[in-house]
């Protein structure tokens, strides 16, 4: 009966260790998807461009220390 016991608080160890990994790969995936896509998010950020609109007017982009728009539609 001993062994019987033995053996199944062994087996209780093993599972809670394993759950606790299933667990964290889980949030690890998760995470790197979020990082990947805030990656993904600064290669646009870090790129701009300015597209001709329909009446043929563009958008100039001005870099400055301060935030200034006119005329904004979105």
């Amino acid at each position: 009966m001993g062994a019987l016991q033995e053996a199944n608080g062994a087996f209780g160890k093993v599972f809670r260790s394993l759950n606790i990994i299933v667990r964290m790969f889980e949030f690890l995936t998760s995470f790197i998807a979020g990082i990947e896509r805030l990656e993904s998010f600064f290669k646009v950020l870090e790129e701009p461009q300015a597209l001709p609109l329909e009446n043929g007017n563009t958008i100039d982009t001005v870099e400055d220390s301060r935030l200034s728009l006119q005329h904004l539609t979105l």
